[in-house]
């Protein structure tokens, strides 16, 4: 993320066999599309709590700030038609008008789509067998279309949500099925908004799809010297070359093989490449199967009338071979095993496309792992989408476990886009790719948020055209501007596939030098940077109990560990020990820090220490707010302001605590918790260069319960979204504000917890008494180092 907030997360999970409450709160952000269901990591980042109805949708923002008025940005016209796509079936296409102009968007088809996608509305009856989209237009024009003129098409994720929640407003157990407008009407309308939000911004498609992610679809971040000056990074095409499945009339049972140029060095080569292969897969099936073989499919491969597997993987690597481009072009291959699941006796029918198939085409989960195990150890396949059942969860734990470190194991009909899903699937370990289609889930903003929650898993993402296809090039920009590194869009054959891969020429030409070529590395191409990307403060807060002898000791261990250019290390000690604190600390590079001070300034009070006799006595810094401060003590946010101001204004550097209880927690209220703590001390004209945040997760001190790094990284980055709330527009003021981690701490998860880019450093409890803490300290510098 370069040091922008990253993307969330993962749902909870039990620990010592309790359910982890959800990272909850509330009236911070508005949730992202299909996120209402999840619990932990997507419900804290999105700040809805569990069960709660979608918030009302407000289209700019107020009070805060928003962005500036623009009369040319806003919808003059929204007008939908019937259209027809490369299947020759009916689709939708919609034209959106705003002063900037016009833009329009064509919406594509499936043949082979999973149960669980968004319903695609067709009009049924005999005008095109059924499968007219006349009702869907018809929902458009008379439905979205007066709703939405005169909104802001700057704001795309509010727009998507009041499509979704207002306009729509269906609702099953894994999100919103678009059931009464039609996905395939609601996103039309959300890919020209994209379209028209990057001219509103005078930026490309790409470009805009980069900042929607960079920002979380916060519009009044949007910053497009970025988007202009960043790199990029070119997706390796997986190219369908030979058809199968319900793809193709043969008897070829699994759907897809694909060639990937991952030995290229730009999109470029990889197309000539690929096309390469492709010429020479065309004399390869002719001399074989004859010259009607060479026939293609819907997405441009061939489909040789051939059943056995092996056979089409022998086919393409004598392709490969005869391009002339062995070691620099490897396989892939889309099983869509939905397609021939039986699932009463959970076995896969190979012989789906025979009349009364042999019983040796009939195999079990087992006989399917042992061959996907013996293909991809006979052949360079890189990734296999699809490989079981859409439910057929523990076969695909199974395989990922198995394979999934050599091969990834993409979930297409198993998520279908859909962050609800894709949570599921993080809990069950079934899959470590995401197989991205728009038409899927239905909108440009929950197809996002699908890709941000799989890369923050550490998935891959491959962006995907459908069978039923238009000349849009929508998929192109947003492999681009998602830096997925990986897109999936048919032979280098028939122009609705090739449409994409011209856009895809025109961006790489376009960037120069300014992107790169994902190649070998597609897997990890649109994953986070990990660590951390503002100098850490390693924080001890000593509620010691031990002797002054013991205290010396353990302070001399850490005298060599701390180096002040990789971080800032503090003890905060308790007054008996502050002076033999500075004393042995003098001349190195851990600071020495008081844990509390009085509201009274300077002066002198029974049982209470001020800012000026800390000050006098070379303290320069200060814990104001600790859990233990406000719950033993009484401390209230009223109290823990007036500190703050005073040890801000003689200079001091403050580090101000913060965070929920368990009670709170439980009661979904951590971002409502958060951010009243956070308001009642800051305000946009403070200067905070000598303020850092520690986060306390109190629920996680003393309970048993632990907070894994993405629960921990999902707080933060609430946190950092209500600093930047407080001190908007100045923005760069609230992400130079360092925010520590002040859980359980120790030599174990210190390195896990610094790679999350949101986590600034650590305010370690009990560890820090012990010898370990040169262990923590020597990982957060590390980190930065890095």
């Amino acid at each position: 993320w370069q040091g922008s907030p990253p993307p969330a997360c993962e749902p909870s999970g039990t620990v010592r066999g309790k359910e982890m409450a959800p990272m909850a709160g509330g009236k911070v952000r508005r949730p992202i599309l299909g996120a209402t269901a999840l619990v932990g990591g997507l419900v804290a980042l999105f700040g809805l709590r569990r069960g709660a109805a979608p918030p009302g949708i407000a289209l700019t923002k107020t009070e805060g700030g928003g962005l500036p008025d623009d009369d040319k940005a806003k919808i003059l016209d929204i007008v939908g038609r019937e259209v027809m796509d490369s299947r020759g079936n009916p689709t939708v296409e919609v034209e959106l008008t705003t002063g900037y102009g016009m833009v329009s968007a064509i919406v594509p088809s499936g043949a082979s789509t999973g149960i669980y996608e968004a319903l695609e509305l067709r009009d049924g009856g005999s005008r095109f067998k059924g499968k007219g989209v006349q009702t869907a237009v018809n929902n458009v024009n008379r439905i979205i279309a007066p709703k939405l003129k005169g909104k802001d098409v700057r704001y795309q994720k509010e727009l998507d949500e009041f499509m979704v929640y207002k306009l729509d407003g269906t609702e099953n157990e894994w999100g919103y099925p678009k059931a009464k407008l039609g996905a395939n009407a609601v996103l039309g309308v959300s890919m020209c908004l994209a379209r028209a939000g990057a001219k509103a911004f005078g930026l490309e498609l790409f470009e805009y799809v980069s900042e929607l992610k960079e920002t979380k679809f916060d519009a009044t971040a949007v910053n497009v010297k970025r988007a202009r000056s960043k790199k990029y990074k070119m997706p390796v095409p997986f190219m369908n070359v030979i058809n199968g499945g319900e793809h193709a009339g043969n008897k070829l049972p699994m759907q897809e093989f694909m060639i990937a140029p991952i030995g290229a060095r730009s999109f470029k080569e990889a197309l000539q490449m690929g096309s390469e292969v492709y010429h020479s897969l065309k004399s390869v099936v002719k001399s074989k199967y004859g010259k009607d073989a060479a026939a293609v499919g819907d997405e441009g491969g061939f489909a040789p009338n051939i059943q056995d597997n092996d056979e089409g993987l022998v086919a393409l690597q004598e392709a490969i071979k005869d391009a002339g481009h062995t070691g620099k072009v490897k396989l892939a291959m889309d099983v869509a095993a939905s397609e021939f699941y039986i699932s009463e006796d959970q076995t896969y029918n190979l012989g789906f496309k025979v009349e009364n198939p042999p019983a040796s085409l009939i195999k079990s989960k087992q006989d399917m792992m042992e061959f996907y195990k013996g293909i991809v150890e006979k052949y360079p396949i890189v990734s296999i989408e699809d490989p079981f059942d859409q439910d057929h969860w523990d076969a695909y734990t199974e395989l990922v476990a198995e394979m999934g470190d050599k091969v990834q194991i993409v979930g297409d009909d198993l998520l279908v886009t859909n962050p609800q899903r894709i949570a599921y699937c993080k809990e069950k370990k079934a899959a470590n790719a995401l197989l991205l289609k728009v038409n899927q889930i239905g909108t440009i903003t929950e197809a996002m948020t699908a890709s941000l929650n799989s890369v923050a898993e550490g998935w891959g993402v491959m962006v995907s055209h459908r069978s039923g296809e238009t000349e849009d090039t929508f998929i192109a920009d947003l492999a681009v501007g998602l830096g997925s590194g990986q897109i999936k869009t048919g032979a280098p054959c028939r122009s609705e596939r090739v449409s994409k891969y011209n856009q895809l020429l025109r961006i790489e030409e376009e960037l120069g030098n300014k992107c790169s070529y994902a190649g070998a590395d597609f897997r990890i191409s649109g994953l986070p940077k990990k660590g951390m990307f503002r100098k850490p403060i390693i924080g001890g807060n000593w509620k010691s109990m031990n002797t002054v002898a013991y205290t010396k000791e353990l302070l001399s261990s850490f005298k060599d560990s701390a180096n002040a250019h990789l971080g800032e290390t503090v003890i905060f000690a308790n007054m008996l020990h502050l002076p033999q604190c500075l004393k042995e600390m003098e001349g190195t590079a851990v600071n020495i820090g008081a844990q509390n001070f009085s509201k009274t300034g300077k002066g002198d009070f029974t049982g209470e220490v001020s800012i000026g006799q800390l000050q006098d006595m070379g303290v320069k810094w200060a814990l104001v707010g600790h859990s233990e401060r406000r719950s033993l003590y009484g401390e209230t946010d009223e109290d823990t302001a007036v500190k703050v101001k005073l040890g801000l204004e003689a200079g001091m550097n403050v580090m101000l605590a913060i965070g929920e209880t368990k009670e709170e927690r439980l009661n979904g209220t951590t971002v409502d918790v958060c951010a009243r703590q956070l308001k009642a001390v800051l305000n946009k004209d403070m200067d905070v260069s000598n303020l850092s945040i520690a986060y306390e997760p109190v629920w996680a001190i003393g309970t048993g319960l632990v907070a894994t790094p993405m629960q921990a990284q999902d707080t933060h980055f609430q946190v950092r979204m209500i600093i930047r709330d407080i001190f908007y527009p100045n923005v760069a003021v609230a992400d130079k504000i360092r925010i520590l981690y002040g859980g359980s701490v120790n030599a174990k998860n210190c390195q896990a917890l610094g790679e999350m880019p949101d986590i600034d450093g650590f305010l370690v409890g009990g560890a820090s008494c012990k010898p370990e803490f040169t262990t923590i300290i020597g990982s957060a510098q590390d980190t930065f180092k890095k």
